[in-house]
């Protein structure tokens, strides 16, 4: 009979991929909803502060987490924006739960 050979890396980096793919798309999701917060008299002037917000690269961090950021990059104004109108808190919220599909 015979011997049945474990591919547990080979799982694992199936894995991985699928919950990069997964963190990617959620993080896409909050940079949508968050643009959407921005609006004229809501934070929104020219448009600036909406094309800022950008999604990080899915990275792996230690042996067990992988991690994507939604921020505003290049905006000096951006953390004042935020504390009136809490937009990227917004967009987490409206995104919803996190679900690997």
């Amino acid at each position: 009979m015979p011997v049945t050979r474990l591919r547990i890396p080979e799982l694992t980096a199936e894995i991985e991929k699928r919950l990069s793919i997964a963190i990617h798309k959620h993080a896409m999701k909050i940079e949508r909803h968050a643009k959407k917060e921005l609006y004229p008299g809501h934070g929104k002037l020219t448009g600036t502060l909406q094309r800022s917000i950008q999604t990080s690269d899915v990275e792996r961090v230690g042996d067990r987490r992988l991690r994507a950021y939604v921020r505003t990059r290049g905006v000096p104004y951006a953390r004042r924006i935020h504390r009136l109108y809490e937009y990227l808190i917004k967009g987490v919220q409206k995104a919803g739960k996190f679900q690997v599909s």
